[in-house]
């Protein structure tokens, strides 16, 4: 078996991963954060090395974390975050669908991934036992910080250095990927 082959069942494991995760968020919403975080990252360099193009990558990428965000939303739905979950589930779908439909990923700086940083601060708070930060009056301080993450993770993906965290973590150099 050649290693593209390879790399093709792996991202196929991977895939697969990221569609079964979600369910996790009911019983474990920090693991399932973090096991969301890992797959998410692995697919952009198992696409790569799988061969595939990197309009493929995008919207395959783009619907699964659509599906995690979809889970967000139904998780936070009576918790005290849930007003701004649902605007930002909104602001990001829109930010998810045009960058789809214009093959165009430096739109998503203009619609920072704020929902999915918003929920891992809220649920690392919870799990920390800062319950009492985790108040409606808290959420604007955190709504505020997972905005600046946000906006410095899409710069950094998409403009300064293209999937700059993946070239840390897997020690490869995709900016070249026909696009």
């Amino acid at each position: 078996m050649n290693k593209r082959k390879k790399y093709k069942i792996l991202l196929f494991l991977n895939e697969f991963l990221r569609l079964l995760a979600p369910f996790l968020i009911f019983f474990n919403p920090l693991m399932t954060s973090v096991l969301s975080l890992i797959f998410d990252e692995a697919d952009f360099y198992l696409f790569y090395k799988s061969g595939y193009k990197w309009i493929y990558y995008h919207i395959i990428d783009k619907l699964l974390d659509y599906w995690w965000y979809i889970f967000i939303l139904i998780y936070s739905l009576d918790k005290p975050i849930k007003f701004f979950v649902i605007i930002l589930f909104i602001y990001r779908s829109l930010g998810q669908f045009l960058s789809i439909i214009s093959r165009n990923e430096k739109l998503l700086l203009l619609f920072p991934n704020i929902l999915e940083r918003y929920f891992n601060i809220y649920i690392l708070l919870l799990y920390l036992g800062f319950s009492k930060v985790l108040l409606e009056s808290w959420n604007i301080a955190l709504l505020a910080l997972g905005t600046i993450i946000a906006f410095y993770i899409e710069w950094i993906n998409h403009i300064k250095k293209p999937y700059y965290i993946t070239k840390k973590i897997f020690k490869v150099d995709v900016g070249r990927w026909d696009k």
